[in-house]
């Protein structure tokens, strides 16, 4: 886990550690730890596994679907729900409507639109998460959907392993967490650890 410090009230900025840890590279925490916070849940090497239960797109789009997935999540005890946020017009090109998964008949920006929740729905599905106890981040894959998980008060984003060179979405999120004093904002990574380190420094 590599941590690259947010500066909040009376926090001076720490040099980034690169300690590889797992696959996330964190920006949050404080005097260059491998520590984090999401809503009132503390994380780091003295504290007990956060279980996340990945929702994603799995629902299809579908917001009965999306709270039964996080009522098995909760009664399998996880904590926190992941889900991730499209607004396709802002994250894709017409390009993607000429682009076409292996065995689908259907072009990727018809897949997204179809899973894609609407911004009701997935206040719902926030509320439904919280009123069982469990914390509620999401994946923002352009900054309107970035903007729209701030106005949702959403408390931490996790940024998706294609976007993890994205750096205007990066940096959006991360200012995003900075302007809240809110720590998180996590990379996942499926590259080399100098491909993160290359990240982090591009972004501080």
């Amino acid at each position: 886990m590599n941590t690259l410090p947010t500066e909040g009230d009376g926090m001076r900025s720490v040099p980034a550690r690169h300690q590889p840890m797992g696959d996330l590279v964190t920006v949050g925490g404080s005097n260059g730890n491998p520590r984090m916070k999401i809503a009132h849940r503390e994380i780091g090497p003295e504290y007990p596994p956060l279980v996340i239960a990945e929702i994603g797109i799995n629902h299809g789009g579908d917001l009965e679907v999306a709270k039964d997935m996080v009522r098995l999540a909760a009664q399998a005890g996880a904590e926190c729900i992941k889900h991730q946020t499209h607004f396709v017009e802002d994250e894709m090109t017409d390009e993607a409507k000429s682009v076409f998964p292996p065995n689908a008949d259907i072009s990727i920006y018809e897949v997204m639109q179809r899973c894609a929740l609407t911004q009701q729905d997935e206040i719902e599905l926030k509320a439904f998460a919280e009123k069982l106890g469990l914390i509620y981040i999401s994946t923002p894959f352009s900054r309107k959907a970035a903007d729209f998980l701030n106005s949702i008060d959403v408390p931490a984003f996790k940024i998706g392993s294609g976007e993890a060179d994205h750096l205007p979405l990066i940096r959006v999120s991360w200012s995003i967490a900075r302007a809240r004093s809110i720590a998180p904002c996590t990379i996942r990574s499926s590259g080399p650890d100098r491909r993160m380190q290359s990240i982090v420094s591009r972004v501080r």
